[in-house]
């Protein structure tokens, strides 16, 4: 355990017409059966498509809910969607609730039972047919659908106007690994801008740290304005650490390519990162006898040279999983151990179909008396209530995690 750190086709009585890949304005029908009106087959659907289907009358909302779906057409289930609607522009928006499946036929069926605001139905249904793009291997943001990894920022500028201004001014020369940057802040208060905000930034940030060591500044201030020279001290030279970054996103890329499978569920996702991560990687046990480098507390230890302690191995989950759209927060806490002691640790919490849950990969990977390495799911997709048992963290900073659907345990029971 350590740390180091200090989203024309009318039917009788009004009319519908969705839009495809960017818009259509109109749609073809080709065939016709008792029931529905089918419309032009459409392929190469993103995995992440949201629908927007057109009326030209007010509908009475709750109407939507029961008579629009989406199905799957192998094996005839409804796919969960969330229902929005526009009653000014008069659109209705499905959103996927998670991500569709590569190389899968769909139905959008629209039902015969939604009303206008006026109480007028539609005479007819809609059904449209489509099939999802194909599984590009060489192609990582197909493979990965919407990365949610943050580690790439725009550069805000040195003029501070807000707290918002003087984290991103922060986090940027931080993940640039700036050795010194100068603020100009307008209305200073000390509250806002203490540098204390670091913390933060590394807890939501823990990929831009390489090296970092600590900091450093100094403030003139001239009635409400202030000029705050920020220094920043690494381990390491700005080559190095991006040497570093670069390799981690690289290893990244392979990982994935490797690991993730045509139409796996973000479930199935999570549980071959966290197994190929025990299964490649092992505690650095430098840690112990004082002499661990710096390297092993960044996901570059863990995903590169494949060792590493509590902190490599949370940061290395974290970018994998925020990598292929998984959203995944870097927690942390403290661990104890069976003396009862606590000591600095660092794990993860991951959000898997609308759920939050606990994972610790670390001491998913423990070093057996024997010497050797096992596999545990002891750890994988746990509640809160479980997790206390042996970890301590701030619970205000982080979700709620009090569902036990995609626990390991009971998922494969």
């Amino acid at each position: 355990m350590c740390m180091k750190f200090t989203l024309k086709k009318g039917i009788l009585m009004f009319l519908v017409c969705v839009l495809l890949e960017i818009s259509f304005g109109s749609i073809r029908v080709f065939a016709t059966d008792n029931t529905y009106k089918l419309l032009i087959y459409s392929e190469k659907v993103d995995i992440n498509k949201e629908w927007k289907i057109n009326f030209n009358k007010i509908l009475d909302k709750s109407t939507l809910q029961n008579n629009i779906k989406v199905l799957e057409k192998d094996s005839g289930k409804e796919f969960p969607v969330k229902i929005q609607y526009n009653v000014k522009d008069k659109f209705v928006i499905l959103k996927p609730v998670y991500k569709l499946k590569f190389n899968s036929e769909y139905s959008i069926v629209i039902k015969d039972g939604i009303k206008s605001s006026e109480g007028r139905r539609l005479l007819r249904g809609v059904r449209f047919k489509f099939k999802t793009k194909t599984l590009d291997n060489h192609s990582n943001k197909d493979l990965n659908g919407d990365s949610l990894l943050k580690e790439d920022f725009e550069d805000p500028g040195n003029n501070i106007n807000n707290k918002e201004d003087f984290y991103n001014a922060l986090r940027y020369s931080m993940a640039t690994f700036k050795s010194n940057i100068t603020l100009n802040i307008n209305n200073y208060n000390s509250k806002d801008y203490s540098l204390y905000i670091i913390n933060d930034i590394l807890r939501e940030n823990p990929i831009i740290d390489y090296g970092y060591k600590g900091v450093s500044g100094n403030i003139g201030i001239s009635g409400n304005k202030a000029i705050m020279n920020v220094e920043f001290e690494y381990f390491y030279s700005k080559e190095k650490m991006e040497y570093m970054k670069k390799k981690a996103k690289e290893k990244t890329n392979y990982i994935i390519k490797r690991v993730i499978k045509e139409n796996m569920s973000d479930y199935e996702k999570e549980l071959a990162i966290h197994d190929y991560l025990v299964n490649n990687s092992t505690y650095d046990k430098r840690l112990f006898t004082g002499n661990i480098p710096q390297e092993s507390y960044t996901d570059y230890g863990i995903l590169v040279n494949g060792v590493g302690v509590c902190e490599g191995y949370a940061k290395a989950m974290y970018r994998i999983l925020n990598s292929i759209g998984i959203e995944t927060i870097f927690v942390t806490g403290k661990g104890i151990s069976k003396d009862g002691s606590a000591e600095p640790h660092a794990w993860n919490i991951v959000k898997i179909n609308g759920g939050y849950y606990q994972v610790d990969v670390t001491w998913d990977n423990p070093i057996t008396p024997s010497g050797n390495k096992e596999l545990r799911y002891d750890y994988f997709n746990i509640t809160d209530s479980k997790m206390k048992k042996d970890h301590i963290w701030d619970t205000l900073l982080y979700p709620r995690c009090n569902r036990e659907n995609y626990n390991f345990k009971k998922f494969v029971a």
